[in-house]
């Protein structure tokens, strides 16, 4: 093959993968769809002008999905409406709740269960240091006020 055709063959693939990523795909499945190794993505991108150019694609993407939100929020779309001024004007006071977690369960534990983890506990402070159990951990030095409990037998 000639130069001149290797150079069309190149701009052509360029072109290809640049509308994969604009559509979504990831840049390396989109490089894999025009025939490219992922090494010769990786030395694509080393070239300015061409990380450049897979950039601007990638704001488009994310301007496409912007409008799109935007047009269903001047629809009233109560989502959108949400989104675009949490996004757009956090300054106004429009910022997400806080996320709450609701613990609505409550779980038994075995007093049994509770006996065997103190025992294994114990048998490994006898066995080794409290260093050696929390490497680089607060409980490295001694350990100076410690209570044992004994369970009551409310099981």
């Amino acid at each position: 093959m000639s130069a001149e055709v290797d150079a069309f063959d190149d701009m052509i693939g360029v072109e290809k993968f640049l509308e994969y990523v604009r559509v979504g795909h990831g840049q390396l499945n989109a490089a894999i769809a025009v025939g490219w190794t992922p090494y010769k993505l990786r030395q694509l991108l080393k070239d300015e002008a061409f990380a450049s150019l897979v950039d601007e694609v990638k704001e488009r993407r994310t301007e496409s999905i912007e409008e799109v939100v935007y047009a269903k929020a001047l629809e009233g779309t109560r989502w959108a409406v949400e989104m675009y001024l949490f996004c757009q004007a956090p300054e106004r006071g429009w910022r997400p709740p806080a996320t709450r977690i609701d613990v609505t369960k409550t779980q038994r534990v075995e007093g049994q269960l509770v006996v065997s983890v103190v025992e294994g506990a114990r048998q490994l402070l006898e066995a080794h240091s409290v260093a050696a159990l929390q490497p680089g951990g607060a409980l490295d030095g001694p350990i100076e006020e410690a209570e044992i409990v004994e369970p009551d037998g409310d099981q």
